[in-house]
């Protein structure tokens, strides 16, 4: 509810509907899932959410990440699942079929956790600090996440080269295996995670790996008003 960016993004209307009810029924038509919860510290959140009939679980304002959010609910619940899915609230095109193929990567590999990538294909994006780029090893698994162009083409006299294919960009949605999660909440902050500001990179340098699975969809996550634009247009071109 205090995003600058977008003041009270989760209840922002989309054709009729809050953002987070957008994201709660694409989560809900998943079939890997047992359980939808939604995590808030606002009780206006609270209420409309209760109202489409979704779960909700009350959390402290001070917690500092969705990641966080999750693990918080899942203790408190004493919870005992294979997987623990941090979907964000701003995802409003976020589907089932996604979610499935998510959890699917991760229960059929060795990685700690598993999040979703797409190619980049707006060459805008590669500059832009709000697109969260990432470089992978042979196996899929995350090499590195930066808001920086990465990978740096020395060639080129912008570092940046032409052909889109060679760019990834992360999408926020995690799949956790539970000892991951815990280690999440008990690991500090790390040093690249400060400097780049995303939360990710705590457990990579602590040398957990993360599966990116690979979507052809175009998730669009909502930042800002033009953000939003965007994704009222593509549903209203999907309808």
């Amino acid at each position: 509810m205090a995003s600058t960016r977008l003041p009270r993004k989760p209840l922002t209307e989309i054709n009729g509907k809050p953002m987070v009810q957008w994201v709660w029924e694409g989560a809900s038509r998943s079939e890997r899932l047992e359980r939808v919860i939604i995590a808030t510290d606002s009780t206006e959140i609270m209420d409309v959410c209760s109202s489409f009939g979704a779960e909700c679980f009350m959390t402290p304002s001070e917690l500092p990440s969705g990641t966080d959010r999750a693990a918080y609910v899942y203790e408190k619940e004493q919870m005992d699942y294979d997987a623990i899915v941090n979907i964000q609230g701003d995802e409003p095109l976020v589907t089932g079929e996604i979610i499935d193929k998510l959890i699917d990567g991760l229960t059929g590999s060795l990685a700690n956790v598993s999040t979703l990538i797409s190619r980049i294909h707006d060459s805008d994006e590669i500059t832009d600090p709000n697109t969260v780029k990432v470089v992978m090893q042979s196996d899929s698994t995350a090499l590195y996440f930066s808001r920086s162009p990465i990978p740096f083409f020395r060639e080129e006299k912008t570092g940046i080269n032409t052909n889109l294919q060679a760019y990834y960009k992360h999408i926020g949605i995690y799949a956790y295996r539970e000892a991951a999660l815990r280690a999440f909440t008990s690991l500090p902050p790390s040093e690249l995670e400060e400097t780049e500001k995303l939360e990710q990179l705590r457990l990579l340098q602590n040398n957990y790996k993360y599966l990116c699975v690979e979507i052809g969809e175009k998730l669009h996550g909502v930042d800002t008003l033009s953000d939003l634009q965007k994704v009222r247009m593509t549903l209203n071109r999907d309808k």
